[in-house]
């Protein structure tokens, strides 16, 4: 499937194309006159941060794992990690060669900071339902005794 991509941003109603000129040149090089096509205009979302990916490993993931473990379960970072993704990451649709969709958990890595963060803060509430086990927001100062 052919296909280009380009960036812009949307001021005052209107589409503007970031590097108009090379966009145009691809567009030409690539489709020819009566080419069907489909136009998708979608938001960018950033993906997630490497300071929440910090927090999640380093606090929700340790501190979730050091009170699994403490109740006598072995489980490893990642399994506890894959578990939690089955839980409650956003699902995304895939499809087979019938033509049927199955959902699959989304990976933490394909996730924007929006996601990420509605995703840490459902892990954080179950911990702390079903653990009893505080998970600190990020920025908390703890100490330990």
């Amino acid at each position: 499937m052919k296909k280009i991509e380009t960036f812009g941003n949307s001021k005052n109603g209107k589409l503007h194309i970031i590097k108009r000129a090379e966009f145009w040149q691809s567009f030409a090089i690539v489709f020819k006159e009566s080419d069907r096509l489909r136009v998708i205009i979608e938001k960018v979302y950033s993906k997630r941060s490497g300071q929440q990916n910090r927090y999640y490993w380093g606090v929700v993931i340790s501190v979730l794992l050091f009170e699994v473990q403490a109740q006598g379960n072995e489980i490893s970072r990642d399994e506890l990690h894959e578990e939690l993704l089955k839980m409650f990451a956003p699902k995304k649709e895939i499809k087979n060669k019938n033509g049927e969709f199955f959902e699959v958990p989304m990976r933490s890595h394909e996730m924007n900071r929006s996601e990420m963060s509605d995703y840490t803060e459902s892990v954080r509430r179950w911990a702390a339902d079903f653990w009893g086990c505080n998970i600190p927001d990020p920025g908390e100062q703890t100490e330990i005794f």
